[in-house]
């Protein structure tokens, strides 16, 4: 008896620390740049915007900083003052006191409030070079990092690619989809006709000879009753030898 109790208690001690246990997550997001062209001539101004989404934190996220890769061969350099201000990349819905270092390529960028929807956070423009070389350009953001406030969070980082075309090769009539670097995937439905004709199988029935096997007790339930009742005094005897003890 003095064994169970203690069992008992330790049940019931158990279910109580696992019932106060929080489970903590490590906060995520990511980063995305798309552009609404894809095909860029000289002198022409690439512009990226750039989001945050897929953003699982509590606390929401309070600023991004990170490095912005781009080819020179390509685009002109972007500049800016010792304060960190330059004209090529602009903060957007909300989010402010960014700075990029020309040398070092590295921005930072910071919101007031908590950011916890997928949002456009800000805008980079990329002038191609008179002269730059064909082909394709790639733009990437790395060392992303953000905050919620508290702790920093560490994300993967995203490119973007630009075909870079003489004026003459690129088709200013059309008009091109954005480039999304990280696209969900689309299911296309497939095309139904308006009328559909089924025709019913033609069933054929194969006469079956003999009898049918049969389920259940049967005609005869003797072997069942003599069972049960072999059960009931086997159960009585064992209570009556466990009373006597």
């Amino acid at each position: 008896m003095k064994n169970k109790k203690i069992l008992l208690i330790f049940f019931i001690a158990l279910i109580l620390i696992i019932s106060n246990v929080k489970f903590v997550y490590a906060d995520s997001l990511s980063v995305e740049m798309k552009s609404n062209k894809q095909e860029y001539a000289a002198n022409q101004t690439v512009r990226i915007v750039v989001s945050i989404k897929n953003i699982e934190s509590q606390n929401g996220i309070y600023g991004l900083s990170g490095k912005l890769d781009y080819g020179t061969n390509v685009f002109e350099k972007i500049q800016s003052d010792e304060n960190g201000n330059t004209n090529s990349i602009t903060a957007l819905n909300g989010w402010g006191d960014l700075t990029f270092n020309s040398e070092s390529n590295e921005f930072h960028l910071v919101k007031t409030s908590p950011a916890k929807t997928t949002q456009e956070i800000m805008q980079i423009d990329l002038k191609v070079k008179d002269g730059a070389d064909l082909g394709t350009a790639v733009i990437m953001l790395n060392n992303l990092e953000a905050t919620n406030g508290e702790d920093d969070i560490t994300t993967s980082p995203t490119t973007i690619s630009i075909a870079i075309k003489n004026a003459s090769d690129i088709d200013t009539g059309t008009i091109i989809p954005p480039i999304v670097t990280t696209p969900s995937p689309s299911v296309v439905p497939s095309t139904v006709p308006s009328t559909i004709t089924v025709s019913s199988p033609k069933v054929t029935t194969t006469p079956v000879s003999g009898n049918l096997p049969q389920t259940g007790i049967g005609d005869n339930p003797t072997p069942i009753l003599i069972g049960a009742l072999v059960i009931v005094l086997g159960s009585f005897i064992a209570y009556r030898r466990y009373k006597d003890i």
